[in-house]
């Protein structure tokens, strides 16, 4: 019968064959467990392998508060730069929340992550890899006065008035919702603040 250590050595050829270096962790929920499991760690996966305690909670907010690694996992896919504790909540349910509703036999994690994106698409960050605004529609926004604005994990944040009035799009620049507002800047080619501010909010 195939063991975790098959499967360890034929995901890290697999990464290999397409040139992405990569540690591999299996995740226990039992400390016992994981000190076994590392001590028994066979020599040929030992160098990109790594078991690690994940301590059962039932409630998510005392977990994160307590596992840092946790926490900066849940900052690192939220859409915010510093997310207040209520977002860092929102983002760790969600996730769970997708998990839990999905198949768990051969899920593709980004498959869990575009699920909580579906379900809560303000709070978690996007994962395109082009993450550009139309070149037009940059050049529409950089001459409104006053108005300044930068792409932070595929969402655009923006200011106006040094600050006066600041916020994000709600939804992430690879999104129809985006593009629709992209499409709006280059038909109307607004010079105002006052003309995007009701697509803004």
């Amino acid at each position: 019968p195939k063991s975790i250590a098959d499967d360890f050595k034929n995901q890290y050829a697999l990464n290999e064959s397409i040139s992405k270096t990569s540690q591999l962790y299996l995740v226990v929920s039992d400390e016992g467990l994981k000190n076994k499991l590392e001590q028994n760690l066979p020599s040929e996966i030992k160098p990109y392998s790594q078991v690690i305690y994940f301590s059962y909670q039932t409630n998510v907010v005392a977990f994160y508060q307590e596992n840092a690694e946790f926490r900066e996992a849940i900052v690192y896919l939220s859409a915010f730069e510093n997310p207040a504790p209520d977002k860092i909540e929102a983002v760790a349910k969600a996730i769970l929340g997708a998990w839990t509703l999905m198949n768990k036999n051969g899920v593709p994690l980004m498959d869990i992550l575009k699920e909580a994106q579906k379900c809560s698409p303000s709070y978690i960050r996007s994962f395109a890899l082009d993450c550009q605004l139309d070149p037009e529609v940059k050049n529409i926004l950089d001459r409104i006065p006053h108005f300044s604005y930068n792409l932070t994990k595929g969402f655009l944040q923006w200011s106006y008035g040094n600050g006066l009035q600041e916020g994000a799009f709600s939804d992430s620049i690879d999104s129809d919702r985006f593009q629709g507002f992209q499409d709006w800047v280059k038909r109307n080619r607004p010079t105002t603040y006052e003309e995007i501010e009701g697509l803004l909010l």
